[in-house]
């Protein structure tokens, strides 16, 4: 993340710099710091530099500054901060033209007690972009899943410090439609916290392309249910998040399986990706997916396409029949009662009817099926028809 100009005067010490020129320029980013006393240093000074002075030399030449003021403009430079109490009026209003930020440094303080800290949040930054880089890579060597990779992967994951033997899951957030306009720094920093808050570890979090995704480390081997509970816990709170500040952005989180050892990595993740697409073709209107409660339905995408079709026909054909002929939602009505474990007053709520109506459904179905929907293996046979059809993408 960008060091700017305005991030900057929010450091202790340089927040005590007041803005006195310049202010439609705060978003200047920051790169480096220097300082001089001497009026000829412009040819040494780079772009997105921030440039401290006494302002010692220009007291008795305020052109000077007018001159320094434009050069660091032209050069592209972050602002100037300058220790002195009087800065013409006309300097003032080049900054504010060049939209130059032009920062006043306070008597007591000596460019050193504004420059250290700078340069203690630049090398820190600079740190972070260099393990955001790592994580970059790692997570793309997981995304392809090419095994020829693996020795450097591990490689890659022990440098940020995943040990070879500890338990790993995956948690996939996925953006659709116009997922860019999203803050991704500011989700990976709430993503971070929420880690630190649920007291889960070690973990390793970053955004390929579309797709953010967050490695969990369970060093410790705590139970499995645990570390479960505390991964949909932390889906959870991401999904309030992008609810909250990102209203109208589609997404979905899929969480994979908890596995044993660093190579297992790239499975969890494969697992995470899984679920988001099973549960879309399932059409619950949920966005937030647990393989481990996918992995039965996930066999079926095993199945031959035309396999699939035969099994949904032999079980549904003459529900999709009737529907088809009398404009009824039979097959749908048959869907939601056996989500809502057999219950037809939850059916008549997720449906938005009446529960006679329901009752009259069930019993249009039963005589239709020939079966009056008791015998849990004949119950089962229709699920599996129903996520067949699903995954089909026939409903």
């Amino acid at each position: 993340m960008k060091l700017t100009v305005a991030k900057a005067l929010e450091i202790p010490s340089v927040s005590e710099c007041k803005v006195i020129g310049g202010k439609n320029g705060l978003s200047r980013p920051v790169d480096s710091v220097n300082s001089f006393d001497a009026p000829d240093v412009v040819s040494w000074l780079k772009p997105n530099e921030l440039v401290l002075t006494t302002g010692y030399v220009f007291n008795s030449n305020p052109d000077l500054l007018l001159k320094l003021v434009d050069e660091l403009a032209a050069k592209g430079c972050a602002g100037l901060g300058i220790k002195s109490e009087t800065i013409p009026d006309s300097v003032i209003r080049l900054a504010d033209s060049a939209n130059l930020p032009l920062l006043r440094i306070p008597e007591q303080f000596s460019l050193a007690d504004i420059m250290t800290p700078l340069l203690r949040e630049l090398v820190a930054r600079h740190k972070q972009n260099e393990n955001f880089d790592k994580n970059t890579q790692l997570l793309s060597r997981i995304i392809s899943g090419n095994p020829s990779d693996f020795e450097i992967f591990t490689q890659e994951a022990k440098s940020l410090g995943l040990s070879r033997n500890s338990g790993y899951m995956c948690i996939l957030l996925k953006l659709f439609g116009h997922g860019g306009k999203i803050g991704r720094s500011q989700l990976l920093l709430h993503t971070e916290q929420t880690v630190c808050h649920l007291g889960i570890g070690n973990s390793i979090c970053g955004w390929v392309h579309s797709d953010m995704i967050l490695i969990l480390e369970n060093k410790n081997q705590i139970n499995e249910n645990q570390i479960n509970a505390k991964a949909f816990r932390l889906s959870e709170e991401l999904d309030e998040f992008i609810l909250e500040q990102y209203p109208g952005i589609k997404h979905s989180i899929g969480i994979g399986n908890h596995h044993l050892g660093i190579d297992q990595i790239t499975r969890s993740f494969s697992e995470a990706s899984k679920a988001i697409h099973i549960g879309n073709c399932m059409e619950t209107g949920k966005r937030m997916f647990s393989f481990k409660e996918m992995e039965a339905i996930s066999l079926l995408q095993y199945s031959p396409p035309e396999v699939l079709e035969d099994y949904v026909f032999r079980c549904l054909s003459p529900l999709l029949v009737h529907d088809q002929t009398h404009n009824t939602e039979l097959v749908r009505t048959l869907d939601v009662f056996l989500h809502s474990l057999l219950r037809p007053a939850e059916t008549a709520r997720a449906l938005g009817i009446h529960r006679n109506t329901v009752h009259f459904r069930l019993n249009c179905i039963k005589d239709i099926l020939e079966n009056d929907l008791i015998e849990s293996a004949y119950l089962f046979r229709l699920q599996l028809a129903l996520y067949a059809m699903k995954l089909l993408g026939k409903t």
